[in-house]
C-alpha cells in the first residue's frame, strides 16, 4: 500500500470510529433522559439515595456481563465459518486478462 492510499484508510477509520462513537454517546444520553421519571417516582414516595443507583448499576454489570457471554460464545464460531487464507497469493486486478487495461508486453 503507498503512503497516500495508507493515510487515507486511517483518516476513514478515525471518522468511523468517531462517529460511533458520538452514535454510543447519544444513546446513552437518551437512556437517561428517558430513565429519570423511572429513578425519581421511587424517590419521591421514600425510598434512600442509593437504592435507585445501587439497582441500576446492578442493572448495568448484569447486561454488560451477559453481552460478554454471548460475544465469547458466539466468536468461536464465527472463527470457524471465515475461509482458510490461499497458499498462493492471487494476482492483482490489472494482471488478469480480464481487465479492460490489460495489454501483453510487446
Amino acid at each position: 500500500m503507498t503512503t497516500v492510499s495508507m493515510a487515507l484508510l486511517s483518516f476513514s477509520v478515525a471518522i468511523a470510529i468517531a462517529i460511533a462513537g458520538l452514535g454510543v454517546a447519544a444513546t446513552l444520553m437518551l437512556s437517561t433522559t428517558e430513565r429519570s421519571r423511572e429513578t425519581g417516582m421511587p424517590r419521591a414516595i421514600g425510598m434512600s439515595r442509593r437504592r435507585p443507583r445501587r439497582t441500576l448499576t446492578l442493572e448495568a454489570v448484569l447486561l454488560s456481563l451477559a453481552a460478554a457471554l454471548v460475544g465469547t460464545a458466539s466468536a468461536p464460531a464465527s472463527a470457524r465459518r471465515r475461509p482458510a487464507p490461499s497458499p498462493r497469493p492471487s494476482a492483482s486486478w490489472a494482471d488478469r486478462p480480464s481487465c479492460p487495461c490489460w495489454r501483453p508486453w510487446p
